[in-house]
């Protein structure tokens, strides 16, 4: 009241003298009512406008109103709420500034903001107080007019004058005007964020009942103005800024206009009258179109509690629900009613805890846990139902509701803990048909003991007719507990922290030609985080390759009816297994791991990997991809192919060609570019993986013409296509083969039809065993590979590229400092002291000297190889422990860090494809577990995060883990690890990346970034190694005489070692 027009000389600004906003409380006892506001709740709203407070305290124009109060007669906290009303009121209004000074004997002035060009004074800025200029602006918040002699205050683009500043004794302070001064502006979104507060909703998950009369809200969105995704955002925007909407649904069912209905909170939780009750399901006058509902409570599926925290409210349901906002420690809200007074109201209560919860309606069933019938004070559903808030307390509660303090469930008997053992997940099955089965939910805030929960749950057997089989899953809010009869087959359990949630619904997906896989979902966690991921296990893309087929190319698969897609299936047999459970012949099948809420088209990884079982390993192996496909959202295909003689035994003639473990490869791709679409991948963004030796083979895809089309990124795991083992010469094949032939007492290669027959009628194992043998001499750099065929493998990759007869693609390739002889030679060592050869020892040290050349090589090589390694060595173990270390540095520079590098190289200067290298140093690679996986496909994996392999890792290693999770994820999706597409986000990826450096040409080396905690960019990686064997070695050869047009691609380059003697304590 009092409004003047007109201040310090401004004319357009509003001067009020008093300003009261009074709030209003429902009740008619005024005189007996006492009202506390929360502090903070003056400055927010829930208009359709949000204000963001800002750092900065000045605008340097867009001030349209001015309005001024006097201090004495109103304060801060209405003035706000003046301003925020007024700007909210007013479309043209995008912000104000307030300012309380003591002008004019105190005065609080309302700015309201339409467009400011310009921000200034952050609370950021550095101290402006030595500084004239930006003093008075900021500091002071006035300028001198000397000619006038006035003072000016700038207020957002309006100037108001100050004559008698001078004489006031204010002028003392410091700042002259201010003592309170913000700016806050409407905190705007992009237009389609309002999906971001709604969750689709599915039609067949609604009841329709045309008779129910549900209050509603009708637009009509006329289609000449609006099209159906801005009419889809128009209604849901409605639907946000309506406090009772609940759910909003766009039907197109004119020509002329949309139709936006919203809705208000219409779930039901089926018949209340009947004892078996239906999942809580919205109902609606009419089958919905397009229908979204707000994200926030979410109803849920148990009618019956116990020892609930609970405090009545009222009977207003929007009252009940502000109430559990305002609350941090609110864990829900929910409806009861007292049974034992006829007539009474159903009461609103807030719920500090969800307590037992029992007798869930979705898994109701005919076998019950506990007495579900009414008690006292009757806890059912009621057409509202229980409400669970969304989010987690983090604070301590202090609340003097509470009446049960933190508590643990009382075991029903004293449990006997030996009357129980835990089930081992891969010895079980799930069978979506078990129905006899009950679920309880206990609040974690009641029962933080998991061991006592465990207990507890164990304990039921008493009062649960035949009980043998139970499990215990930790969710974020709640612990579940599951009690099932005996099976014969049972369901997926685990018992602990590391347990899984069971799946009662069958994960189906349709595999045109042969029929259904019937997958099953498991819970990844890392640390607290956890996803969904479907799994669809021992998938066969191929016949099994046995007897007749045996070395033949891949024959189409032949299945039909339901395939039991939930249990892993062999590996392949390779040197250094047995046949079991874990290694087969029989092992042409892939896996794939699928994480929930992907959209179409994810990106997809196909990653060929033969897991190695030890030789008393008699369970199954399996490279889980899950990690990696939750933290990356992208699909990932593990394939097992056929390796060593099973794979790629040849006479280079027609009966045995070779090549049968590429051509694994090829139709493995050619299935995921068939069917990968029915499990929500893109056939069209396929990136091609494999490590080591099976990185070697990989990389031929990129010279070889039956690969065309099937990717279009490569990851390189310690393979290359430049190694000197990438490809074989007819002669050395044939020698394999004939080594082979003469273990098993078969004809020679010059024989193939008959050589082929023989090797086919043998037993799997004999052969396998004979390999193993040969390999144990001749050493495992040696081994079979692929051969040219021209087929598969129409020349020597080296011509491949020189012609430029490859495909190209975005690479990330890399190595480890353990990539050497003797981490691929330990299978081989291990087996023969399994089969206790006496000579097991000298046959291991036989095999490093054969791996490179033995006796055949140049004299004057040898001596520059033994003097630049430094192999000299004493009869001693520290001297077979010095000469180990300097072979395994030799084999790992010529056959996997130098080709790797040299392929780096010749792809970032012949294609425009992306090009990034890393490298595993020793600090990193070293580690105390016997892994049979490299230590970078660990990484890479996500396994230091598996429960299996927890305990091997340390914190840090697991935060590289997800690091390396992360990088590879954005190099599946886009071709570079540091981005993905910018639609996609990584989940579970808090920790920052540093930038990975490209690989590029440099006079100081080419650029790689070190797997390390730090993940550091290098240049240079053994630079002086690689340039002994591609510059110096070819040179000596040729000075010397013995230079044969030696080509480090595809060579072997040969040197001498000393005689080796069997040592007692040798490696």
């Amino acid at each position: 009241d009092s409004q003047t027009k007109g201040f310090l000389g401004n004319a357009g600004a509003d001067m009020f003298q008093n300003l009261s906003c009074s709030l209003k409380v429902n009740g008619a006892d005024r005189q007996n009512v006492t009202v506390i506001r929360k502090k903070g709740h003056e400055f927010t709203t829930k208009a359709q406008k949000t204000f963001e407070r800002l750092s900065f305290h000045k605008a340097s124009s867009g001030v349209y109103r001015t309005v001024v109060f006097a201090a004495e007669g109103t304060t801060l906290t209405d003035v706000h709420r003046f301003c925020q009303d007024e700007c909210t009121q007013n479309t043209c209004c995008d912000g104000f500034i307030l300012n309380q000074n003591v002008l004019s004997g105190g005065t609080i002035m309302c700015g309201l903001l339409s467009y400011p060009d310009m921000l200034l004074c952050s609370e950021a800025d550095w101290d402006v107080s030595g500084l004239a200029k930006a003093n008075r602006i900021c500091g002071a918040g006035v300028t001198y007019n000397k000619l006038q002699k006035q003072f000016i205050f700038n207020f957002g683009g309006h100037d108001f004058t100050i004559s008698n500043l001078l004489n006031s004794p204010i002028t003392r302070r410091q700042n002259l005007n201010q003592l309170f001064v913000t700016l806050y502006l409407i905190l705007s979104r992009p237009v389609d964020a309002v999906k971001e507060t709604f969750v689709a909703l599915d039609s067949s998950a609604v009841v329709v009942d045309s008779e129910r009369d549900i209050p509603s809200l009708h637009y009509w969105i006329f289609k000449h103005q609006f099209s159906a995704q801005e009419a889809q955002l128009w209604c849901l925007k409605r639907c946000e800024e309506e406090e009772l909407c609940h759910l909003a649904d766009v039907r197109d069912e004119s020509s002329v206009y949309f139709t936006c209905a919203l809705y208000p909170d219409t779930q039901v939780c089926g018949a209340y009258d009947k004892p078996l009750r239906q999942a809580c399901s919205p109902v609606l006058p009419q089958q919905p179109h397009t229908a979204h509902t707000k994200k926030g409570e979410s109803l849920t599926p148990f009618p019956q509690r116990k020892g609930v925290c609970l405090l009545c409210v009222c009977t207003r349901f929007r009252e009940c629900e502000r109430r559990c906002d305002e609350d941090p420690c609110c864990r829900g809200i929910g409806y009861v009613r007292d049974t034992q007074s006829p007539g009474s109201d159903v009461l609103c209560l807030t719920l500090n805890s969800f307590g037992i919860q029992t007798c869930g309606e979705g898994e109701r069933t005919t076998w019950r846990v506990q007495d579900c019938t009414p008690s006292k004070v009757e806890t059912g559903v009621y057409p509202l139902g229980w409400y669970e808030k969304p989010g987690v307390c983090k604070r301590p509660r202090i609340s003097r509701y509470r009446v049960t303090p933190k508590w643990h469930p009382i075991p029903y008997v004293l449990l006997v803990k030996s009357s129980w053992r835990l089930l081992d997940a891969s010895s079980t099955l799930v069978d979506p048909s078990v129905s006899t089965f009950d679920i309880i939910h206990i609040s974690k805030d009641i029962a933080e003991d998991l061991d006592r929960t465990r207990d507890w749950c164990l304990s039921g057997e008493k009062h649960l007719h035949r009980v043998p089989e139970s499990s215990l899953t930790v969710n974020i809010s709640q612990l579940r507990t599951t009690h099932v009869p005996w099976q014969e087959e049972g369901f997926k359990s685990l018992l602990g922290l590391s347990c899984l949630c069971p799946s009662f619904v069958p994960l189906l997906v349709f595999i045109p030609a042969h029929g259904t896989l019937q997958g099953s979902a498991v819970t990844t966690l890392l640390g607290s985080d956890r996803k969904t991921v479907r799994q669809f296990l021992g998938v066969p893309y191929a016949r099994p390759p046995i007897r007749a087929l045996r070395f033949v190319p891949p024959q189409p698969a032949e299945w039909s009816g339901t395939w039991n897609a939930m249990v892993t299936r062999p590996s392949c047999l390779q040197p250094g297994a047995v046949e079991s459970l874990a290694s087969s012949e029989d092992c042409l099948y892939l896996n794939i791991f699928v994480p929930s809420g992907i959209v179409r088209s994810a990106a997809v990884l196909v990653f060929f990997h033969n897991p190695s079982g030890a030789a008393s390993d008699d369970t199954a192996s399996l490279l889980d991809g899950s990690y990696l496909a939750a933290v990356g959202n992208v699909v990932v295909v593990t394939v097992n192919t056929r390796v060593a003689a099973f794979g790629f035994l040849s006479t280079g003639s027609t009966a045995l060609p070779g090549n049968a473990g590429f051509q694994d490869q090829v139709a493995a791709l050619k299935w995921v570019q068939e069917n990968i679409e029915a499990f929500g991948g893109d056939p069209r963004l396929v990136t091609v993986g494999a490590e080591r030796s099976g990185g070697d083979v990989a990389s031929l895809h990129l010279t070889s013409p039956s690969s065309r089309g099937l990717f279009d990124r490569m990851l390189l795991m310690g393979g290359s296509v430049f190694s000197p083992a990438s490809v074989l010469s007819v002669s050395k094949a044939q020698g394999q083969a004939d080594a082979l032939a003469r273990e098993l007492g078969c004809p020679p290669s010059s024989d193939p039809e008959q050589l082929g027959s023989c090797l086919r009628a043998a037993p799997a194992q004999d052969l396998n065993a004979a390999q193993t043998k040969l390999l144990s001499v001749s050493g495992p750099l040696q081994a079979w590979g692929p051969v040219v065929d021209g087929v598969s493998v129409q020349g020597k990759p080296s011509m491949a590229l020189m012609n430029a007869g490859f495909h190209r693609a975005d690479l990330l390739l890399g190595s480890s400092a353990e990539d050497g002889l003797i981490s691929r030679a330990k299978r081989i060592k291990n087996f023969e002291e399994l089969q206790g050869r006496a000579d097991s020892k000298t046959a291991f040290y036989e095999a490093l000297s054969n791996s490179l050349g033995g006796d055949d090589a140049n004299v004057f090589v040898k001596a520059a190889a033994t003097w630049f390694y430094s192999m000299q060595h004493s009869p001693s173990p520290a001297g077979y422990n010095l000469f180990s270390q300097a072979l395994n540095s030799a084999t790992r520079d010529l056959f996997i860090v130098c080709p790797t590098i040299k392929m780096a190289n010749f792809w970032a200067a012949n294609t425009r494809s992306n090009v990034f290298m890393y490298y595993l140093p020793e600090d990193t690679a070293q580690t105390s577990a016997d892994l049979s996986v490299p230590l970078d496909v660990h990484y890479a994996f996500g396994l230091p995060h598996s429960p299996l392999t927890y305990d091997l890792f340390t914190n840090t290693e697991r935060r590289l883990s997800l690091q390396m999770m992360t990088y590879m994820a954005n190099f599946i999706k886009s071709g570079n690890p540091n981005q993905a597409h910018s639609v996609s986000r990584v989940a579970f990826s808090e920790a920052a990346l540093p930038l990975w450096h490209a690989f590029q040409s440099h006079p100081e080396g080419d650029s790689y970034m070190e797997v390390e905690p730090g993940l550091s960019n290098h240049r240079g990686l053994r630079r002086a190694q690689c340039s002994f064997w591609a510059d110096y070695v070819p040179s000596l050869t040729a000075s010397t005489g013995g230079y044969k047009n030696i080509q480090y691609s595809d060579t072997l380059l040969f040197l001498h070692l000393v005689t080796l003697q069997p040592y007692s304590k040798m490696y």
